[in-house]
């Protein structure tokens, strides 16, 4: 699978018999052999694997480098941070010495990102969308669902109601729940989303000033789709 070479490492993930392990692309030949059920592409000299129970990280040796997790999310934008999980609970490591700086309190946690130097985590913590910075917890009460940080400052969160209301990172209610149905997700600054009367709209994510604008009010049978031109 050409996909999981990775620039600089040139591993590629293999199966056999039913299990995985890694090549060495130049060669061919394995270097980590084929014992793992569960296996991800190697990221910057490190990859994740299980035995179909738990699962742990690996070096290009194939030594373990961490502890064993339930389970264990990846970053794709963020290689130095992971979800790890541990029963029901999921927190964060930084992969460079799998030090714990999220603790296992989190139902989900949707996303992680970086701002000035601030790392920002949302995800459901007590039945609270919360959003972390830092030391700083800020928890909006009755929620099941929270997006991922769209445009780096916006979050969709979803009551248990099944009302969408979209919140920012201080965790400020910029569209409140049952204002809209359906908040799409986000393109280029633009969301569509349409009232409880079925009509569509669109707004306008302003991420220098941390505002929603309303810019085509709904009034419209069919939603906005966006075409490049």
């Amino acid at each position: 699978n050409t996909e999981d070479i990775e620039a600089g490492l040139y591993y590629i993930r293999f199966s056999e018999n039913d299990k995985f392990g890694y090549l060495q692309a130049w060669t061919g030949k394995p270097v980590v052999e084929a014992a793992y059920q569960e296996a991800t592409p190697f990221i910057h000299g490190m990859t994740a694997v299980g035995d179909g129970k738990q699962k742990w990280f690996i070096n290009k040796s194939g030594k373990k480098i961490s502890e064993t997790y339930d389970d264990i999310q990846i970053l794709e934008n963020n290689y130095e941070y992971a979800f790890v999980k541990r029963g029901e609970r999921w927190g964060v490591v930084k992969t460079s010495n799998f030090q714990q700086i999220v603790p296992f309190e989190y139902e989900m946690i949707s996303d992680l990102t970086e701002i000035s130097d601030e790392i920002i985590i949302s995800g459901i913590r007590g039945g609270s969308a919360a959003i972390l910075r830092d030391e700083d917890l800020v928890e909006i009460p009755n929620c099941k669902e929270i997006s991922p940080m769209y445009l780096r400052y916006f979050c969709i969160i979803t009551n248990e109601q099944e009302q969408k209301a979209i919140i920012n990172l201080n965790g400020d209610l910029l569209v409140d729940f049952g204002v809209y149905q359906e908040i799409g997700a986000p393109k280029n600054n633009y969301i569509s989303v349409n009232d409880m009367e079925g009509l569509y709209g669109l707004l306008y994510c302003d991420n220098i000033d941390n505002l929603i604008y309303e810019i085509i009010p709904t009034e419209y049978e069919t939603k906005f789709v966006e075409k490049g031109v």
